[in-house]
């Protein structure tokens, strides 16, 4: 009997290492990836460093101040208390992005099971492998954590659980404000079961505002989306029939060898039964509805992200249809494109300056004294809270640096625009060149950075 039950035990071990032993491993490849490819950022991104500000000053007890950012707290509140115990914002930040990313991967397995059985391996590698995502988690995006929240509420939504859905839509709102359209998906889909999901997002949604209004901030439903009302430097911001034409190429540089299958998934749409029709329905619709917030934005390959649950799964199923030796190439293709992209699209070696830079500013520049830059990270670095993410008018750049407790000014007069040389030469009487120590100085020339101080 002792050794029956033995067997037994080890034939339902070995049964669940051959069903979930290989997202196991693949979800921990993705995460090990996310955090190799951060050993070979020498910064992070522009926008991440306001993330990192947020997260510092929200463990630091300062909510204020991190919601008066224009950016979703949500990124920012998930390493702030990580933060609070003692880690570096950007440490904190690479393992929750590498952390997320691989715990995503069992989601997007499931999700494709459920359209098609055999789905989940092709879509987890679309997801995991990726021409674009990857990098997210490198260059400390808040993609990641967002992806992580729409992925499960996405499974909860096709297992009929109105009520996780739509709590992890207004999760991910506070991420990135087209979280809440995963609720909007469903609901339009099966108004009547997935009703309760826009009610709980929604109590999600009007919370962030609230808590903004009890801190001493302004209300606002959207403060991103008020900002940009606001701004003057996108003329293409709103332009549909624009935004629309310029689409194809951007999508298919974030999702790659995946938006070729996603489009033979479309193409296929009539030929599929009714029953894959209505499960495929809410991640259709929910692709519809991301690019639709892009198109009434501006097009960047990144925003498109935002898809990356409803892409990988249905492309996964995709592939799935294709006969064994087309799997086993597609594979090969997704992991070894995926490699080899974004490895050599990370963040240039020579942009170690700006951190280098920084720290030399933080060590000099006495507590109060402010600064007026047009490169956030320099600014992160420096310990000063970052720019807006805009790109300024010479007049503006003026402007800010003549606020009396404004010591210094570091621009890029070598950016595409020529704001930042003009405001250099403008700023040429109250401010003078600061002589920067060897090798800095020469770095920085070479990248066009100005460092100006107060005569």
């Amino acid at each position: 009997m002792t050794v029956a039950r033995s067997a037994e035990a080890w034939t339902r071990r070995a049964s669940w290492l051959r069903r979930h032993g290989a997202v196991a491993a693949l979800a921990l490849a993705a995460s090990a990836w996310s955090l190799w490819l951060h050993g070979g950022s020498p910064v992070p991104t522009e926008d991440a460093a306001s993330y990192l500000w947020m997260a510092e000053q929200f463990a630091a007890g300062q909510a204020a101040a991190a919601l008066g950012l224009v950016f979703p707290p949500g990124w920012p509140l998930a390493m702030a208390p990580f933060v609070w115990l003692g880690g570096t914002a950007e440490w904190v930040g690479a393992w929750l992005g590498a952390l997320a990313l691989g715990a995503t991967v069992p989601a997007v397995r499931g999700i494709a099971e459920r359209l098609r059985p055999g789905a989940g391996p092709g879509a987890a590698l679309c997801f995991a492998f990726g021409p674009l995502l990857p990098r997210m988690g490198a260059e400390l995006f808040s993609e990641p954590l967002f992806l992580l929240v729409m992925a499960w509420g996405t499974w909860w939504g096709i297992q009929g659980r109105s009520g996780w859905c739509g709590l992890l839509a207004g999760v991910a709102y506070w991420i990135r404000p087209e979280g809440v359209l995963l609720a909007v998906a469903f609901a339009a889909v099966q108004p009547r079961r997935h009703l309760r999901a826009l009610w709980l997002a929604a109590v999600a949604v009007l919370a962030l505002p609230t808590w903004r209004f009890v801190v001493g901030l302004p209300w606002h439903l959207l403060p991103l989306h008020t900002f940009h009302e606001q701004r003057d430097d996108l003329p293409e911001r709103g332009a549909w029939l624009r935004n629309l034409v310029a689409m194809p190429g951007p999508f298919v540089e974030a999702f790659g060898l995946a938006s070729l299958l996603l489009l033979a998934a479309a193409l296929r749409w009539r030929r599929t039964t009714s029953a894959e029709r209505s499960a495929a329905a809410p991640l259709w619709l929910g692709i519809a509805l991301q690019v639709a917030a892009v198109a009434s934005f501006v097009v960047r390959r990144r925003f498109f992200l935002s898809a990356a649950v409803p892409v990988a799964t249905l492309a996964g199923a995709e592939l799935a249809r294709a006969p064994r030796r087309v799997r086993a190439l597609g594979a090969w293709l997704l992991v070894g494109s995926g490699l080899w992209i974004n490895h050599n699209g990370l963040i240039p070696a020579s942009r170690q300056v700006e951190r280098e830079l920084g720290h030399w500013l933080a060590a000099e520049l006495p507590p109060a004294a402010q600064l007026v830059s047009d490169l956030p990270r320099v600014a992160y670095f420096a310990g000063r809270k970052p720019p807006e993410p805009r790109h300024f008018t010479a007049a503006q750049l003026v402007e800010q640096a003549a606020a009396p407790n404004v010591r210094v000014v570091v621009l890029a007069t070598q950016s595409r625009r020529s704001s930042a040389a003009e405001a250099a030469a403008l700023l040429a009487a109250p401010f003078e060149p600061w002589p920067l120590p060897e090798p800095l100085a020469e770095r920085c020339a070479r990248q066009g950075f100005v460092v100006l101080r107060r005569r």
